[in-house]
């Protein structure tokens, strides 16, 4: 059994400098408190060991920079559907920061692989844990679209944070990551982004 431990809330912070592009307080400190107790694996592990994401997302601590690079696509797309479709664009930011912080599963029995219901399991946690808005555990939930287990995205909200996951999850797209670049991710050589 892996023991998961609650990272302060500098630590968070550090880990995760895309939380700094939420506006609202509420939804910034939920989405940090979340990410807080993520499993132990989320840091370390791959974000794909079949193949797909970008060649530095399937390193060690791959998983970790695929949301960071979540987060800049978002951030590339978040205009446009707000001003289409009145999204929230923090919904976005913080859909983005959570939506696989379960991807190999149960924390207390993690897989070696992605868990095929990763998004709804993450969803769930959201829902219990939080009092953040519906919409932002919606966006988890459907976040991979046809793929897993999950439902297809049902709002522009859920699109939005479906084609951020999807732009940065393919192989030959190399998204910058928000920045300062935590030191554990330097190995990857990802550039920062100005976002």
């Amino acid at each position: 059994m892996i023991e998961d431990t609650t990272l302060s809330e500098t630590e968070v912070y550090r880990r995760l400098p895309a939380l700094n592009l939420i506006r609202s307080e509420s939804i910034r400190e939920a989405t940090a408190e979340l990410s807080a107790d993520a499993p132990d694996y989320f840091w370390t592990v791959p974000a794909s060991t079949s193949g797909f994401h970008h060649p530095a997302c399937r390193k060690e601590r791959g998983l970790w920079a695929h949301t960071l690079m979540v987060s800049t696509a978002v951030e590339r797309l978040v205009d446009s559907y707000e001003q289409r479709f009145d999204i929230e664009p923090d919904h976005a930011r913080a859909a983005a920061i959570l939506h696989d912080q379960r991807k190999n599963g149960d924390p207390a029995a993690p897989s070696d692989k992605s868990a095929s219901d990763h998004d709804l399991l993450m969803a769930d946690v959201v829902r219990q844990k939080m009092p953040l808005p519906k919409t932002i555990a919606d966006a988890v939930s459907e976040h991979m679209g046809a793929w897993y287990d999950g439902p297809e995205p049902s709002s522009p909200l859920s699109e939005l944070v479906h084609n951020a996951d999807m732009m940065a999850s393919t192989a030959n797209a190399t998204l910058a990551i928000p920045g300062p670049i935590p030191e554990e991710l330097e190995h990857l050589e990802l550039s920062e982004a100005d976002v």
